[in-house]
């Protein structure tokens, strides 16, 4: 009788179990498949550890040129997919289940949230393919104030490059943003985009007096982009190099040319706080306006 009595309990409670973890996790929505494998699995090439965090006894996850090279096999079939990761917010209530989940003994389940920046990894891989997913980025970006969207769709809209150009207004708005990582991730886009040097210009200009010292690195190196299109930012240029060019020289890197870092995630902690302006500034003149930058005494 007590064998019963717990044979009951547990299939009510695996009943209960896979209850709620069909309303938390949901149906599955359709995905795209190359060789045979659905593009979830094709992602975990972007995030091994969490992978191997929920399934400890494999099989291995593909590696990361696996996963790119399916992603870009896919293509534009995988874009709706990557809109839904963007609007994803885990909720307390799937979180606090799948906790429980994890943490009973009668049946083995392992879990681990996936990195939600993966995404912009995601769509690197697509690059200009996924230039059909702009208006749908803009829209979220516009709309959804949550801290992913607002940090990641500026530096995916950047990846993309010039076939985002019609996210330019949008891109303009986030400069004002309070957030800082916000503020560099949309200097970044407009710069890899460079397009509407007439809009753009001005307002990168103004942001050569941010108070944080990586965002005015970030904005010499999108007016570099723009070469003589950014004639007018020279004199404040001039004024930068001037007054940073006496200061001691710190991280170097280049930029209008390689070894530039993209994304905040990307750049060097010494270069966040303390960028070597002066250099920045040089070789955007020497770009923008190379008699400019000999008057000044840039070599």
């Amino acid at each position: 009788m007590r064998k019963k009595r717990y044979l009951l309990f547990a299939c009510v409670l695996l009943a209960t179990l896979s209850s709620l973890a069909w309303l938390v996790l949901g149906h599955s929505k359709p995905e795209p498949a190359y060789n045979g494998k659905r593009l979830s699995f094709w992602l975990t090439g972007f995030d091994t550890s969490s992978y191997q965090l929920a399934h400890p006894h494999g099989p291995a996850p593909p590696s990361y040129q696996e996963a790119e090279a399916a992603i870009q096999a896919m293509g534009t079939n995988a874009i709706p997919v990557f809109l839904r990761q963007l609007q994803t917010h885990d909720s307390k209530l799937k979180t606090a289940v799948m906790g429980l989940l994890t943490n009973q003994h009668l049946i083995a389940i392992h879990y681990a949230p996936p990195n939600p920046y993966r995404i912009l990894t995601e769509f690197r891989a697509l690059g200009a393919v996924a230039s059909n997913a702009v208006p749908r980025l803009i829209e979220i970006f516009e709309q959804d104030p949550s801290p992913l969207p607002q940090t990641a769709i500026p530096e995916i809209l950047g990846a993309i490059g010039p076939a985002a150009a019609p996210a330019i207004p949008t891109l303009l708005r986030g400069l004002n943003h309070t957030n800082e990582w916000v503020r560099y991730n949309s200097i970044y886009a407009i710069g890899r985009i460079h397009s509407q040097p007439g809009l753009a210009v001005p307002a990168l200009t103004k942001c050569l007096n941010d108070p944080a010292a990586y965002i005015r690195w970030q904005a010499i190196l999108a007016l570099c982009s723009f070469r003589q299109a950014a004639a007018s930012a020279v004199p404040h240029l001039c004024e930068i190099w001037r007054t940073e060019s006496l200061k001691p020289e710190t991280s170097h890197m280049i930029v209008c040319g390689h070894r530039v870092a993209t994304s905040w995630a990307a750049l060097p902690a010494l270069a966040r706080s303390n960028p070597d302006l002066a250099f920045a500034t040089a070789e955007a003149l020497k770009a923008i306006d190379p008699v400019a930058a000999a008057n000044v005494g840039v070599k």
